[in-house]
Protein backbone atom coordinates (compact mmCIF):
# COMPACT_ATOMS: atom_id res chain seq x y z
CA UNK A 1 0.00 0.00 0.00
CA UNK A 2 3.20 2.00 0.64
CA UNK A 3 4.21 2.18 -3.02
CA UNK A 4 1.00 2.58 -4.07
CA UNK A 5 -0.13 5.79 -2.36
CA UNK A 6 3.09 7.22 -3.86
CA UNK A 7 1.91 6.50 -7.41
CA UNK A 8 -1.08 7.79 -6.64
CA UNK A 9 0.71 11.01 -5.00
CA UNK A 10 2.92 11.46 -8.45
CA UNK A 11 0.02 10.60 -11.25
CA UNK A 12 -2.63 12.60 -9.35
CA UNK A 13 0.10 15.52 -8.44
CA UNK A 14 -0.43 15.54 -4.81
CA UNK A 15 2.22 17.33 -2.89
CA UNK A 16 4.04 15.99 0.18
CA UNK A 17 2.21 18.96 1.94
CA UNK A 18 -1.51 18.36 1.16
CA UNK A 19 -2.15 14.85 2.75
CA UNK A 20 -0.37 16.77 5.59
CA UNK A 21 -3.66 18.81 6.87
CA UNK A 22 -4.42 17.91 10.36
CA UNK A 23 -8.33 17.25 11.42
CA UNK A 24 -8.93 18.26 14.85
CA UNK A 25 -9.27 15.00 17.06
CA UNK A 26 -12.98 16.51 17.88
CA UNK A 27 -14.25 16.46 14.08
CA UNK A 28 -17.50 15.25 13.75
CA UNK A 29 -19.74 15.22 10.88
CA UNK A 30 -23.58 14.97 11.18
CA UNK A 31 -26.40 13.33 9.05
CA UNK A 32 -28.55 15.68 8.53
CA UNK A 33 -31.22 13.17 8.32
CA UNK A 34 -30.50 11.43 11.50
CA UNK A 35 -29.31 14.27 13.02
CA UNK A 36 -26.87 11.94 15.04
CA UNK A 37 -22.98 13.25 15.03
CA UNK A 38 -20.09 10.50 13.89
CA UNK A 39 -16.48 10.86 14.30
CA UNK A 40 -14.56 11.85 11.32
CA UNK A 41 -11.11 10.32 12.56
CA UNK A 42 -10.19 8.87 16.22
CA UNK A 43 -6.71 8.05 15.37
CA UNK A 44 -5.85 11.84 15.00
CA UNK A 45 -3.17 13.09 18.04
CA UNK A 46 -3.63 15.75 19.93
CA UNK A 47 -1.26 18.70 19.02
CA UNK A 48 -0.36 17.33 15.51
CA UNK A 49 0.27 20.26 13.10
CA UNK A 50 1.68 20.67 9.61
CA UNK A 51 4.93 21.50 11.05
CA UNK A 52 5.28 17.95 13.10
CA UNK A 53 4.27 16.32 10.57
CA UNK A 54 6.97 18.38 7.80
CA UNK A 55 9.84 16.57 10.39
CA UNK A 56 8.68 13.48 9.75
CA UNK A 57 10.49 11.10 7.48
CA UNK A 58 9.05 9.25 3.91
CA UNK A 59 8.29 5.58 4.49
CA UNK A 60 8.73 4.17 1.13
CA UNK A 61 10.59 6.63 -1.49
CA UNK A 62 12.97 8.94 -0.74
CA UNK A 63 11.25 12.30 -1.69
CA UNK A 64 7.71 10.21 -1.33
CA UNK A 65 4.74 12.06 0.84
CA UNK A 66 3.91 9.01 2.52
CA UNK A 67 4.87 9.17 6.48
CA UNK A 68 4.04 7.51 9.79
CA UNK A 69 2.10 10.82 10.57
CA UNK A 70 -0.65 10.31 7.57
CA UNK A 71 -1.35 6.87 6.92
CA UNK A 72 -3.79 4.69 8.62
CA UNK A 73 -3.38 3.78 12.48
CA UNK A 74 -3.26 -0.46 12.45
CA UNK A 75 -6.48 -0.12 14.71
CA UNK A 76 -8.58 0.89 11.87
CA UNK A 77 -11.54 -1.20 12.91
CA UNK A 78 -14.46 -3.90 11.01
CA UNK A 79 -18.00 -3.25 10.66
CA UNK A 80 -20.98 -5.56 10.23
CA UNK A 81 -24.02 -5.10 8.14
CA UNK A 82 -27.49 -7.33 8.34
CA UNK A 83 -29.10 -7.40 5.23
CA UNK A 84 -33.11 -8.00 5.09
CA UNK A 85 -35.88 -7.87 3.42
CA UNK A 86 -37.85 -4.00 4.68
CA UNK A 87 -40.69 -7.22 5.45
CA UNK A 88 -38.48 -9.23 7.52
CA UNK A 89 -36.74 -6.38 9.82
CA UNK A 90 -40.35 -4.55 10.40
CA UNK A 91 -41.85 -8.27 11.35
CA UNK A 92 -38.70 -9.00 13.39
CA UNK A 93 -39.18 -5.63 15.12
CA UNK A 94 -35.54 -5.81 16.37
CA UNK A 95 -33.45 -4.42 12.99
CA UNK A 96 -33.35 -0.71 12.73
CA UNK A 97 -33.23 0.16 9.23
CA UNK A 98 -30.43 2.33 8.69
CA UNK A 99 -30.60 2.17 4.38
CA UNK A 100 -32.00 0.96 1.29
CA UNK A 101 -30.12 -0.93 -1.29
CA UNK A 102 -30.65 0.67 -4.39
CA UNK A 103 -27.58 -0.39 -7.08
CA UNK A 104 -23.94 -1.60 -7.26
CA UNK A 105 -21.54 -0.20 -9.75
CA UNK A 106 -17.67 -2.27 -9.98
CA UNK A 107 -14.91 -0.70 -11.57
CA UNK A 108 -11.49 -1.44 -12.23
CA UNK A 109 -8.09 0.69 -11.86
CA UNK A 110 -4.59 -0.16 -12.31
CA UNK A 111 -2.86 -2.00 -9.16
CA UNK A 112 -0.67 0.92 -8.74
CA UNK A 113 -3.26 3.48 -8.27
CA UNK A 114 -5.57 0.89 -6.72
CA UNK A 115 -6.50 3.28 -4.00
CA UNK A 116 -8.34 5.63 -6.09
CA UNK A 117 -11.21 2.93 -7.72
CA UNK A 118 -14.01 4.87 -5.15
CA UNK A 119 -12.82 8.00 -7.35
CA UNK A 120 -14.64 6.27 -10.04
CA UNK A 121 -16.88 3.88 -9.16
CA UNK A 122 -19.12 6.16 -7.21
CA UNK A 123 -20.09 8.63 -10.03
CA UNK A 124 -21.09 5.35 -12.12
CA UNK A 125 -23.06 3.75 -9.05
CA UNK A 126 -24.90 7.51 -9.15
CA UNK A 127 -25.27 7.76 -12.78
CA UNK A 128 -26.88 3.65 -13.25
CA UNK A 129 -28.94 4.31 -9.74
CA UNK A 130 -29.90 8.01 -11.38
CA UNK A 131 -29.03 10.09 -8.47
CA UNK A 132 -27.48 13.30 -8.56
CA UNK A 133 -24.63 13.69 -6.38
CA UNK A 134 -26.29 15.97 -4.45
CA UNK A 135 -29.37 13.88 -3.35
CA UNK A 136 -25.92 11.77 -1.04
CA UNK A 137 -26.74 13.38 2.61
CA UNK A 138 -23.34 11.03 4.09
CA UNK A 139 -20.66 9.26 2.26
CA UNK A 140 -18.65 7.09 3.88
CA UNK A 141 -14.87 7.47 2.66
CA UNK A 142 -11.33 7.27 3.88
CA UNK A 143 -11.80 9.88 6.76
CA UNK A 144 -8.40 11.59 6.66
CA UNK A 145 -7.67 13.82 3.99
CA UNK A 146 -5.92 12.24 1.56
CA UNK A 147 -5.30 9.04 3.36
CA UNK A 148 -2.40 7.06 1.93
CA UNK A 149 -2.62 10.21 -0.67
CA UNK A 150 -5.54 8.95 -1.53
Amino acid sequence: MGITSESVAVGFGISRERPDDPVSPESRVTDPKAEKEAEIDAGIRDGVTRATLAKLKPSFKRDGSTHAGNVSQVSDGAAAVVSARRSIAERLGRLLILGKYVAVSVVGVPPRIMGVGLAYAIPKLLGKAGLPKDDIDLHMRSTRPLHHGQ
